[in-house]
């Protein structure tokens, strides 16, 4: 009896001693949204009204600002571009982002359009709505009219890059690459239905380098 006892303890004691360890408890695996941080911030979209500052200041400082029903007004640019002035004290939809200036800057709250929109558009202004900034390589040229057309005799700019041909709506800023390749960066500008101009995308250039 007591020999089966023993053999009984001892066969327990090995079995305890060669055992496998007990597994340590597992950590939760936490996956960051964005590791690569490639996503962009949300946009921030809202209605106010546009305000031009009546002529240039010290160093040609000439805001465009936005003005909303509260808080304080948005600066987003430091001169008078033909793209924005059609909106002077329009109430329009706008999406972009607030953000702060490296450098020398105007102590102002800073505010990055991507995109704008008038919201009456049965006003008859230029333009009615902007789009995103672009970077887009190409190569300028002319546009003619059909033979036959009313605008058989006329001529006019147009950037074709990306995958789509573009009028130009300030070609004075295309200076001397006409013709030539080019690399810009620009908003595509939509025009009024109300005034009489031809049909296609418009491109407002904010600069022309070539490529």
């Amino acid at each position: 009896m007591r020999l089966h006892l023993f053999a009984a303890v001892l066969a327990a004691t090995c079995a305890a001693s060669f055992a496998a360890p007990p597994e340590p408890p597992k950590m939760p695996i936490v996956q960051s949204p964005d590791p690569l941080g490639l996503t962009p911030p949300a946009a921030d979209a809202f209605e106010a009204v546009v305000r031009v500052d009546e002529k240039p200041g010290g160093k040609r400082f000439q805001g465009v600002w936005l003005e909303r029903a509260e808080g304080p007004r948005l600066l987003i640019e430091y001169r008078a571009l033909g793209c924005w002035t059609p909106f002077a004290g329009e109430k329009v939809s706008v999406t972009g982002a607030s953000y702060s200036p490296e450098g020398q800057s105007i102590q102002a709250a800073h505010f990055k359009v991507a995109t704008m929109e008038l919201v009456d558009k049965s006003k008859p202004i230029r333009f009615i709505s902007v789009g995103p900034v672009q970077e887009l390589t190409g190569k300028f040229g002319l546009g003619q009219g059909a033979p036959g057309s009313k605008m058989a005799d006329s001529t006019w700019d147009v950037f074709s890059g990306g995958g789509s041909s573009y009028l130009i709506a300030n070609p004075s800023e295309i200076g001397k690459l006409t013709s030539q390749p080019a690399k810009v960066t620009a908003r595509e500008v939509v025009r009024t239905p109300f005034s009489t101009h031809m049909g296609g995308r418009v491109l407002w250039l904010l600069s022309v380098s070539a490529p």
